[in-house]
């Protein structure tokens, strides 16, 4: 008979999802480096999803819920 752990599925690794907000925040700073002008405004372009940091930032949102 094999015997289940049940220590594995208790909890959060919180090291996991701290490393994973560190990878998407430098992701959205790389790519808002790589594509900001100088004459957009900076909250309104991450609000509205005709840039790629904005559509990088709410699929980073959406998968952050799922």
């Amino acid at each position: 008979m094999s015997q289940r752990n049940p220590a594995i599925s208790k909890g959060v690794d919180w090291v996991v999802i701290w490393l994973y907000m560190l990878l998407v925040t430098i992701g959205i700073l790389s790519v808002f480096m790589a594509t900001y002008r100088e004459n957009d405004q900076i909250l309104q372009s991450f609000l509205n999803f005709k840039t790629d940091y904005s559509r990088q930032f709410y699929w980073a949102v959406i998968s952050l819920v799922l």
